[in-house]
């Protein structure tokens, strides 16, 4: 009786172990890594407001059922519990990322996940990230949320150093934001200190009126009659003394064309003797014009030219305007470092 009961308890083992195996991966191979990857690849592009290869929704079922799969590969267990600790961070489940924080810690691995993580739950995000980047031997997007860190800091040196350090095999669209990043970041360092609605405005890709309105008065001491209130009431002023048309706004998109308009008309403003609308003597011109992508006549021609001519916004490749190519943020400062230059040496 013993014996069977005995046969009898290990079969009922045997059966438990089987069932437990169903949901448990006692060893992991490289493919379950390279799984969590694309996982942590999409988290970060949600994280940067990039395109990501799968939908929120698919991307929540996915990492929630990794973490229902029973592993004695504590590597592989950290991952995964970082990888849902910063998903729900980054979903505002703030609760449930410090617990799922709390217990990939209590694995005893060390993760770079846990790092990010802990630095977003606190206020001091960019001096925890720097924790991981001394006791971590290896890392992988640490230093992109380092560089994102600093940037928002406005230590603009910094950022790009730690931008410089992502590994070269991330994902292409990770690669290009993070040198796009970099680059707004050198024009910003060049232009000194810049406070973060600045920063915004100068690494934009796509600048509304009202974004130069509220930098034109940051960085320039021209029209100090015309500064309203608020950006609205600049932009009425401006309306007033027809450096602006009436049916431009503060979400009108800044084209190379109405740029040209603007700083046209801005001259006129400032300068006696310099003509405003259209001008029969370069409409009747003949010949080609100097400009190959801007007609003679094009009523915008002198508005154009005038720019050129004062290197306030220059050729695209020594012969085209791109008269519709929308103006970046990283343009605007080169521009008004030269108004102000201008008209400084007009002054004296």
């Amino acid at each position: 009786m013993k014996k069977v009961l005995t046969l009898f308890t290990l079969a009922a083992l045997f059966a438990s172990c089987s069932s437990l195996a169903d949901n448990a991966v006692p060893s992991v191979n490289n493919e379950a890594f390279r799984e969590t990857e694309i996982l942590y690849s999409n988290i970060v592009r949600f994280y940067l407001a990039l395109p990501m290869e799968k939908e929120e929704d698919q991307l929540d079922k996915e990492l929630t059922g990794l973490l229902d799969v029973e592993s004695y590969n504590k590597d592989y267990r950290v991952r995964v519990l970082g990888l849902n600790a910063l998903w729900n961070q980054l979903q505002g489940k703030k609760a449930r990322a410090g617990s799922l924080l709390n217990e990939a810690k209590e694995t005893g691995r060390q993760e770079e996940l846990i790092y990010i993580t802990e630095a977003l739950l606190s206020k001091e995000t960019l001096t925890e990230l720097q924790k991981g980047e001394e006791e971590l031997y290896m890392t992988r997007y640490l230093p992109l949320f380092l560089g994102e860190a600093s940037f928002g800091e406005g230590d603009f040196g910094q950022c790009i150093s730690y931008y410089e350090k992502l590994p070269g095999d991330v994902p292409l669209d990770i690669q290009q934001y993070a040198h796009k990043r970099s680059e707004n970041a050198m024009t910003l360092y060049k232009s000194g200190s810049t406070d973060g609605s600045e920063a915004d405005i100068l690494t934009k890709e796509q600048i509304l009126l009202g974004d130069f309105l509220s930098l034109f008065y940051e960085k320039s001491p021209l029209l100090p009659d015309l500064k309203g209130d608020s950006t609205d009431g600049t932009l009425n002023n401006w309306q007033e003394v027809n450096i602006l048309t009436q049916d431009e706004e503060e979400e009108t998109l800044l084209l190379r064309r109405n740029t040209a308009l603007l700083l046209y008309r801005m001259a006129h403003y400032l300068e006696e003797g310099v003509s405003i609308g259209p001008d029969e003597s370069w409409s009747g011109m003949s010949g080609d014009s100097p400009i190959s992508d801007v007609p003679y006549s094009d009523p915008d021609f002198p508005a154009i030219l005038l720019v050129i001519e004062r290197e306030w916004i220059n050729l695209v490749n020594g012969e085209d305007f791109n008269p519709h190519w929308e103006m970046e943020g990283k343009e605007l400062l080169p521009l008004l470092e030269k108004l102000n230059d201008y008209y400084s040496l007009q002054a004296n």
